[in-house]
């Protein structure tokens, strides 16, 4: 673990960690900010972090300069870290990783990943993506999920979100983690928030929120949740009076309602396959315009009116 800087002591009972990857796979930053979230309710410390030299092409990412009161200048580096929360009499401690998905040496950063993970005692790989797709705002989030394990695969079946992986195409790092811990024999895990396409500001509470309340029903995993759910609340409002200036989104969005409920019933009817991706029709045709032209304004109203104290960062 020549990469792995140690900030305590590793712990050697933590049998599960949950991860998340800004970037490709975090849409909304719902897949961080859920990690991110369920630390700060755990009361999680730093545990470790990867040094970021191997990893990353600074240019690409560079690190952030900081000027502090007095003129201090300090750098940030791309930061990629364990956190523990610690046990209670009646929750497990809980490794969680939070992190940037690097640019470079993949397997390299996935067997380091893996060698701390089996040095804390983690047999079970949780990871939280979320991605952009064809859902109405106005629908209870929609979050998909799969696991090698049969009994959470049973449990996620019972709520109706277990998806089987028909997914062909390109992967990011938490894939790459998942089949390496496979093959040492690690069980794994994964957690999918779909985020409205046309809502993309981040964080999305509302997925958020989501994204650990389908944690919570299928492991038993949680934390006091009623933050998010006001945030996730306020959220909504300020979605709805960006559409309430925004007649053509307003249409937009109806006309998603009515095609998303359609697909929901024809999978409930067996009539179409449930992947979980719901293509929209095309746009640009008079009942159906093209959302590309209208997210830049709702973009900016959300921006605008963002409260001061998102759900994450």
């Amino acid at each position: 673990m020549n990469d792995i800087r140690l900030h305590r002591e590793i712990p050697g009972n933590v049998r599960t960690v949950i991860m998340a990857f800004f970037g490709w796979s975090d849409a909304g930053d719902a897949a961080t900010g859920a990690v991110d979230f369920l630390g700060r309710a755990r009361n999680a410390e730093l545990v470790a972090e990867v040094d970021p030299e191997e990893y990353f092409n600074f240019t690409d990412y560079r690190p952030i300069v900081d000027v502090d009161d007095s003129g201090v200048r300090s750098l940030t580096w791309p930061q990629n870290r364990f956190f523990l929360a610690p046990g209670t009499d009646a929750t497990e401690p809980l490794l969680l990783f939070s992190g940037i998905e690097p640019h470079l040496r993949w397997r390299r950063f996935s067997d380091q990943f893996l060698d701390f993970l089996f040095e804390c005692g983690v047999d079970h790989l949780i990871s939280f993506g979320a991605l952009l797709n064809a859902v109405p705002h106005t629908r209870k989030p929609f979050v998909n999920a799969s696991s090698s394990t049969p009994e959470v695969k049973a449990a996620m079946s019972r709520l109706g979100i277990s998806r089987g992986g028909s997914y062909n195409g390109p992967t990011g790092i938490s894939s790459v983690i998942a089949a390496a811990g496979q093959q040492r024999g690690m069980a794994y895990s994964s957690f999918w928030g779909h985020v409205p396409h046309y809502i993309q500001s981040s964080p999305n509470p509302s997925v958020i929120h989501a994204i650990l309340d389908m944690l919570r029903r299928s492991f038993g995993i949680g934390a006091d949740l009623r933050q998010l759910e006001g945030e996730a609340a306020a959220f909504f409002e300020q979605c709805e009076e960006a559409l309430e200036q925004e007649p053509s989104m307003r249409q937009y969005v109806h006309k998603l309602e009515q095609y998303y409920d359609e697909t929901q019933q024809k999978e409930e009817a067996g009539q179409a396959r449930s992947t979980g991706i719901i293509t929209p029709p095309p746009g640009n045709t008079p009942d159906f315009p093209d959302p590309q032209d209208l997210v830049n304004d709702l973009e900016d109203f959300l921006r605008r009116h963002q409260p001061p104290n998102g759900a994450s960062s």
